[in-house]
C-alpha cells in the first residue's frame, strides 16, 4: 500500500487508490478514469493547484508545493465524495 506524507503526518495516498479503482474493477463497475488538470498558481509562484474531473464532475483542493501533491490533494476530494 502507498503511503504519502502530507501535513506532518503519513496519510492514505489518494491519489493512487482512486486511479486504482477506474482501472481494476469490473467492466460494469468500472469508475471513469480520472483526468488530472494541473498549472502553476499564478499569484503563489512556487505553488501548484489540480482538479480531478471525474463523470464530469470536477474537484479541487487547496494548492501544494510541488505538482504531484496537488494531484493528492485534489484526488483526496474526490475519493472522500459520497457518489
Amino acid at each position: 500500500m502507498f503511503l504519502s506524507h502530507i501535513e506532518g503526518g503519513t496519510s492514505f495516498c489518494y491519489k493512487c487508490c482512486f486511479d486504482a479503482l477506474s482501472i481494476r474493477r469490473n467492466p460494469s463497475e468500472r469508475l471513469p478514469l480520472p483526468i488530472y488538470h494541473t498549472s502553476s498558481d499564478v499569484p503563489n509562484p512556487g505553488a501548484f493547484t489540480s482538479t480531478v474531473e471525474v463523470d464530469d464532475i470536477i474537484f479541487e483542493r487547496e494548492p501544494a508545493h510541488n505538482k504531484k501533491q496537488a494531484e493528492i490533494n485534489a484526488a483526496k476530494v474526490a475519493f472522500q465524495h459520497p457518489n
